[in-house]
């Protein structure tokens, strides 16, 4: 599974694979002599436009029905039709009359579901050379019918519309299929010719699933702007694709075109059923994970690129989840042998064994608050950011203490002594507050380093500033000496100094101590 700005890059890409062989008309050569390829010798230019080529986007195919889902497909094969009528001449009267009843949506089901094998035939009739077959996100039906509950209808029909063209059929050259999901678990693939399957853990062409270090140095020198390198590295580097780190190419690319100004373009992009399907199932040993994640450290898990749909209900699979959508990855200290390290870390992946993860990079820390760790507040039921939001708006904590300890004590189902543990709770429940708030964690303010602060985003007028810190206490007779002493530790090292030096007039601090499922404030 990729993440979505991966998706990007795939529709990309395999649009220029279309536009590189496929045979028309026009003179597309003038897309590639700038290019690599050109440089490669004719073994490779002499491929350009020499083909047929079959397209197939499923991108948009998303309907909330099995009926529906079938009709948009069919509309996918009808336009691709369509697309290659010219080939009608080439048949005999039999055969082009099954050609025009699928080119006008009148095929029967049995038609549809031989269509990709029957018009590879008529294309190789045709042009008397066998077309190269290729099709864009190949599981969005299947990830369509899990979510709406008919996924056994849309594994049947793609499994019978697949195997037919690349099963045992000698009118195409190749295929080329590209997905965020490897479904093969589900019989998809079994028994295709020849099949070869990548995903990011295997090291084959793992250099082209985005930016290489020295792609992106030479965009930021053509645009004078070769200072931002450790920049753009800090928010956008990170991914692993076999042994190779590389650049989300999308987020950078908007990072040149917005002025290389570095934040999140990646965040709200995550496929939303996925994550609540397993997070809907989650432990609380997952969400210590996860929220050990938040804070930057790492945990020891076992990854799968193997995942189907029906493995989303083993809820120790969401590491893998997100490890294949890219907001993790292998944690290998940097040094003189990360990359043979990193070799190591990446073939016990690829054997199913445990290895040490983290978050990519900035960005995806911050999408991972913002989508991620929502999902798994709304499986916990946490209200924290809105009952604090309104004691906030109101400036009246007491009137909504209660409410707000009520919560934590229903979301804590189980007993932690650690205050990073506590502290990453937190911010998890105050994810959603980043609309209003810039929220910032263990850094140096006054005389200190306060746990966290929550600073009104600049335009936003008459909203307070927060303080938050942290203490954790064994006995609960202690809690409300604890948050006083959290509090007082506030006013000692004035952890506000530096958001009323920035203009913000109000500051609110709370103290809050932890013990088990137990919370106390002071303010």
């Amino acid at each position: 599974m990729y993440h979505e700005a991966e998706k990007v890059r795939q529709i990309h890409q395999l649009s220029m694979l279309r536009t590189f062989f496929e045979k028309t008309d026009e003179d597309t050569s003038v897309y590639f002599r700038n290019l690599e390829i050109w440089k490669c010798g004719d073994k490779y230019i002499s491929e350009q436009g020499k083909y047929p080529v079959i397209y197939l986007d499923f991108k948009n195919v998303y309907t909330t029905s099995w009926p529906e889902m079938l009709s948009s497909i069919k509309i996918c094969i009808v336009r691709e039709y369509k697309r290659h009528r010219i080939v009608k001449s080439a048949l005999i009267k039999s055969d082009a009359k099954i050609f025009m009843s699928i080119e006008n949506e009148t095929a029967d089901g049995a038609h549809f579901s031989d269509s990709l094998r029957f018009l590879s035939e008529a294309l190789y009739a045709y042009y008397g050379v066998k077309p190269i077959i290729l099709i864009d996100e190949y599981d969005a039906p299947i990830q369509g019918g899990y979510e709406k509950g008919f996924y056994e209808d849309i594994i049947s029909f793609m499994r019978v519309f697949l195997s037919a063209a690349l099963k045992g059929n000698d009118s195409f050259n190749f295929a080329v299929l590209m997905g965020v999901t490897r479904t093969a678990g589900a019989g998809l693939f079994s028994g295709f010719n020849n099949t070869k399957i990548y995903t990011v853990l295997d090291d084959r062409y793992s250099s082209y699933f985005g930016f290489t270090k020295d792609e992106v140095k030479k965009l930021l020198d053509d645009f004078g702007a070769s200072e931002k390198y450790d920049e753009v590295c800090e928010w956008y580097d990170g991914y692993v694709f076999g042994n190779e780190k590389i650049f989300n190419p999308v987020s950078v690319l908007d990072y040149v075109q917005y002025g290389f100004e570095a934040r999140a373009y990646w965040v709200g992009t995550s496929n939303e059923s996925e994550f609540k399907s397993i997070t809907g199932r989650m432990t609380d040993k997952i969400f210590d994970n996860l929220i050990t994640l938040s804070l930057g450290q790492s945990v020891t898990v076992p990854v799968r690129a193997d995942l189907t749909y029906a493995d989303f209900t083993d809820a120790d699979n969401i590491y893998s989840v997100l490890f294949m959508s890219g907001y993790l990855k292998p944690c290998v200290p940097e040094g003189e042998h990360h990359d043979a390290e990193l070799d190591v870390v990446m073939k016990s992946a690829r054997r199913g064994e445990a290895i040490p993860v983290t978050l990519v990079n900035k960005e995806i820390a911050i999408s991972y608050t913002t989508d991620i760790l929502s999902y798994a507040k709304n499986v916990f039921r946490f209200d924290f950011a809105e009952e604090l939001q309104t004691a906030v708006n109101s400036r009246d904590l007491g009137k909504t203490e209660e409410g707000i300890k009520k919560y934590i004590r229903d979301a804590v189902s189980y007993y932690d002594d650690r205050e990073g543990f506590y502290h990453g709770f937190v911010l998890g429940l105050i994810s959603q507050m980043r609309a209003v708030y810039a929220i910032t964690s263990n850094r140096e303010s006054g005389d200190g380093r306060y746990d966290i602060t929550l600073e009104p985003l600049r335009g936003i007028e008459n909203v307070p500033g927060i303080v938050l810190e942290f203490k954790v206490c064994e006995k609960e007779e202690d809690l409300l000496a604890k948050a006083g002493e959290a509090l007082a530790q506030i006013d000692k090292n004035d952890y506000g100094r530096d958001m009323v030096t920035r203009g913000v007039k109000n500051v609110i601090k709370i103290g809050m101590a932890f013990c088990g499922k137990n919370v106390e404030f002071a303010s």
